[in-house]
């Protein structure tokens, strides 16, 4: 697994290079929140979505995980509004996906 560092790097030569911007924003999300890491996380998985729906390329299971990453680090933040949202369109790029579907379940219940 890449180190931030290691990705920041990558970024700097290519900076659409959507490996090294996965790679970030999984470690970033990794980070105990105290730390206060989840804001970049936040923001990476965000431009990941940018990408990815402007591309006609596909990733199968990694760029439906950046749904369900951006969504969970919403979620966790207290914006179940954004999560919502973010995890329905995961679902509706990625609709065989049980994760995102699941979140979804949950989060129409409370």
């Amino acid at each position: 697994q890449m180190s931030i560092d290691a990705c920041e790097r990558a970024l700097k030569i290519q900076p659409d290079h959507w490996g090294a911007q996965f790679m970030k924003g999984m470690n970033l999300s990794q980070w105990p929140d105290f730390l206060g890491k989840q804001p970049e996380a936040i923001r990476t998985f965000e431009t990941l979505i940018e990408q990815q729906e402007k591309s006609t390329a596909t990733e199968g299971e990694d760029f439906a995980e950046t749904y369900f990453q951006l969504g969970t680090l919403y979620r966790k933040s207290g914006n179940t509004d954004k999560a919502l949202d973010a995890f329905k369109r995961g679902l509706a790029a990625f609709p065989e996906d049980k994760k995102i579907r699941e979140q979804i379940e949950l989060l129409e219940k409370r």
